[in-house]
């Protein structure tokens, strides 16, 4: 038999579970979220690479500049001096017009003023370099093709229309645009899961020592919803935020875009004038 009676020594042992349906949806878009966000992390990274090894090319081809011309600068200099100083001695003994001296004594001036700009222009390229390869600054190293120059230019194999559809599919700009619009639409999807009527299920086991007792252990399983009425009237200011969210992530994809469409014509323009520079430099 039982009774509402207890024994004087009594212990109980339960243990139970519970879980909310729409933690578990919030959660579920918030992760989605994080996801994305982890891309756009790694396309930042990816943007860096390309960013270090750009420099690290242009530096390279710096230092092989400085190491092919600066030995052949200091000597040119020094030419320039002493005909800029035996110039004036000539200037001073009057054996040349003056107007011709001068004019002479000009254009020496403005060669050496090139040639000071050309070593101070080439004499750093090393050590950056050796900054941009996380060397040690002053770490010994050499240039493979220093002593074999080779001039040949790059052909550029593909159309302007390829290069467009290239950078559109490639540029880590516009995949992290993409990706934050996808964060947006599910920030929208979240404001409204947020808004829905929480469900908590709970399921538990137990057990009592107390002999009274017609079931000394038992399981229960339940239920409860509950809900915020306030949040009916969020629903259309949620509804616009997301909205407008959505349509400035859509804005911010096609500016980005249009930027990197405009990049890519600037490059193909500073493409062809570096090679007719090039050809007239080695004329």
């Amino acid at each position: 038999s039982y009774s509402v009676s207890q024994d004087k020594n009594r212990h109980t042992e339960d243990i139970s579970f519970t879980w909310n349906v729409l933690d578990f949806g919030l959660s579920y878009v918030r992760a989605q979220q994080q996801a994305d966000r982890y891309l756009i992390s790694k396309e930042r990274e990816r943007k860096v690479v390309h960013n270090i090894t750009q420099d690290v090319r242009a530096a390279y081809w710096r230092v092989v500049s400085a190491e092919r011309l600066l030995v052949k600068v200091d000597p040119l200099i020094e030419q320039a001096s002493a005909a800029l100083a035996n110039s004036r001695q000539v200037e001073s003994q009057r054996l040349r017009a003056p107007l011709e001296a001068l004019y002479y004594q000009r254009e020496l001036l403005d060669i050496l003023r090139a040639l000071q700009a050309l070593r101070q222009d080439l004499s750093g390229a090393k050590t950056e370099l050796t900054g941009l390869m996380g060397l040690k600054p002053g770490t010994p190293f050499e240039l493979a093709d220093v002593g074999n120059p080779s001039f040949n230019l790059p052909e550029l194999g593909v159309s302007v229309s390829e290069m467009e559809e290239l950078a559109l599919q490639q540029r880590p700009e516009l995949l992290e645009a993409r990706y934050q619009q996808r964060i947006s639409a599910a920030e929208a999807r979240a404001a409204l899961l947020d808004m829905l009527p929480g469900i908590n299920l709970t399921a538990g086991v137990y057990q009592d020592s107390n002999d009274y007792l017609l079931n000394q252990d038992w399981t229960s399983f339940g239920a409860q919803v509950s809900w915020n009425l306030f949040d009916v009237f969020r629903v259309g200011n949620e509804r616009r935020l997301a909205q407008t969210r959505e349509a400035l992530a859509e804005e911010q994809r096609l500016a980005a875009s249009m930027t990197v469409l405009t990049q890519v014509h600037l490059s193909h323009i500073r493409y062809q004038q570096a090679v007719r520079s090039f050809d007239l430099a080695d004329s």
